[in-house]
């Protein structure tokens, strides 16, 4: 996390516990629940049937899955093939019916300002989505990425889609905030579809020796 060290964001204040859920996450057990906007919920029921073969993007529909239980996979990546540097994939599943729920291959970049983003591919097919995040601080020791700018003029966050080689930057957005409770890691990771809120994944995130001792 240190690479991503600025004036405005330093890692040494970030919680130890929740740096570790970046570097070891397959050492974390996890829990989601969604909820749907309810202008989006009939589409996202028609999405699920595509989504769950697809196993991309493949998020619970909270009104007959409720609380999915999460298993991690990071597989390590050929930069060449890639393009990018130390390119990590993250799939998750549901623990459930071992269904790949998200998919995403997670890399960083650096400005020419020089900032470092994240910049995470979602591989769909004939294509992908790319997501360009700003990494900040959230309640002094937790961080928040996004990929909504707080500036005026255009800069490289968003969600963006190749055609013919041009990126195109789609009118969608999201925000994942990280933070501690206690022995737990809450993470809230919200999105945004024209600007109306379309979806919020709620995540309780504990490491997983201490979440069998609670149990």
């Amino acid at each position: 996390m240190n690479i991503f060290n600025r004036g405005d964001f330093k890692a040494d204040n970030v919680d130890p516990q929740v740096k570790q859920f970046y570097t070891d996450t397959v050492d974390f057990d996890m829990d989601v629940k969604a909820e749907w906007n309810v202008f989006f919920y009939p589409a996202a029921k028609i999405y699920k049937k595509w989504s769950v073969r697809a196993e991309q993007m493949n998020f619970p529909v909270s009104d007959h899955q409720g609380i999915t239980k999460i298993d991690s996979e990071i597989i390590k990546l050929n930069d060449f093939l890639d393009g990018r540097e130390n390119v990590r994939a993250w799939i998750r599943s549901d623990r459930l019916n071992r269904k790949a729920f998200y998919a995403a291959a997670y890399s960083t970049f650096l400005s020419n300002e020089p900032e470092r983003y994240y910049n995470v591919f979602f591989p769909l097919p004939f294509g992908g989505l790319t997501s360009i995040l700003k990494i900040t601080h959230f309640i002094e020791t937790g961080v928040k990425l996004t990929s909504l700018s707080e500036r005026r003029r255009a800069d490289y966050q968003g969600v963006y889609q190749m055609i013919a080689n041009v990126p195109l930057r789609l009118p969608i957005n999201e925000t994942i905030c990280v933070w501690r409770e206690g022995n737990e890691i809450n993470a809230t990771h919200v999105s945004w579809v024209f600007g109306i809120k379309a979806l919020t994944l709620d995540y309780k995130i504990r490491k997983a020796k201490e979440w069998q001792d609670a149990k």
